[in-house]
């Protein structure tokens, strides 16, 4: 995608978030991250770096993310504020040489330097962040639903936005399979989908509260950088919730569903009476 398709996907998307969320409107919050991916056979020489998803933390609020993936690959992300002077922010992922940004690591361990200059040697794409209002609910005119980022950016915090946007995608689709067997309106079938997916995010947003505290508890403490990094670890640890990782969205989209079938053979045989005590009604005003 060029560089005129994408600026003008983003104003069809600020116009298009701006109609049907007034109050939804994503604003650049000063943050960019760094995304490469490394080679695992590479990553296998640096010693103490762990195989799976970690997350590296200064209590400046700067972090790194290492993670293993399919194949060969092995992904390293970065997050961090940076000086930006005439640039614009933009919400797609661009070129850029990690070499300006590696000094600005020297307080991680050796490990997380070692594998940010391995990072720095391919080709690294730069992302801006953009935060916005949380949505209570992410259905607008009974038609239309937003999902992924658009509804919920969650700023990379989890390492798994690309994960909670295949989970919407996967629950919008079994929810519209699901009413029309029915033959329940679109409308119904957003609301069952809302019902699934905004909770989830509800949660997600508890837990990023519960980070935030802890951040702006050791950017405000005293004492020597190592007991800072030992509390601020030991607090983020605390609050962690394991739910996030080991959530199956099969299995609850499985159960919204079967619990909406187990309502409707209830309500059902009421409408039906509410219906048929109505016809009579009329039958005897004719």
């Amino acid at each position: 995608m060029g560089p005129l398709m994408k600026s003008t996907c983003l104003l069809l998307r600020m116009v298009y978030d701006r109609k049907v969320f007034p109050d939804h409107v994503p604003k650049f919050n000063g943050q960019s991250a760094y995304r490469t991916i490394v080679s695992k056979a590479e990553a296998a020489h640096i010693k103490e770096l762990p195989f799976a998803q970690v997350f590296w933390e200064h209590i400046s609020g700067a972090w790194v993310m290492t993670c293993p993936l399919g194949d060969d690959d092995f992904e390293v992300t970065a997050r961090i504020r940076r000086t930006r002077e005439g640039e614009d922010p933009k919400s797609w992922g661009r070129p850029f040489d990690f070499h300006e940004l590696l000094k600005e690591y020297d307080d991680f361990c050796l490990p997380v330097r070692q594998i940010l200059q391995l990072a720095a040697k391919g080709q690294t794409q730069e992302f801006d962040m953009f935060s916005s209002r949380r949505l209570d609910s992410v259905i607008s005119r009974g038609c239309i639903a937003f999902i992924g980022d658009a509804a919920h950016p969650m700023l990379g915090n989890f390492g798994s936005g690309a994960a909670f946007a295949l989970q919407d995608v996967y629950t919008l689709a079994k929810v519209l399979e699901w009413s029309m067997q029915r033959s329940i309106a679109l409308s119904g079938a957003l609301i069952k989908f809302d019902s699934i997916r905004s909770p989830f995010y509800q949660r997600l947003y508890r837990v990023l509260d519960k980070f935030s505290q802890v951040k702006s508890v050791s950017q405000i403490e005293e004492g020597s950088i190592d007991e800072r990094i030992y509390r601020h670890v030991l607090r983020m640890s605390q609050a962690a919730e394991t739910w996030v990782v080991y959530y199956r969205i099969d299995e609850q989209v499985a159960r919204a569903l079967s619990e909406a079938d187990v309502d409707a053979i209830h309500t059902q045989p009421m409408a039906r009476l509410r219906q048929f005590l109505k016809a009579l009604k009329l039958l005897r005003r004719g």
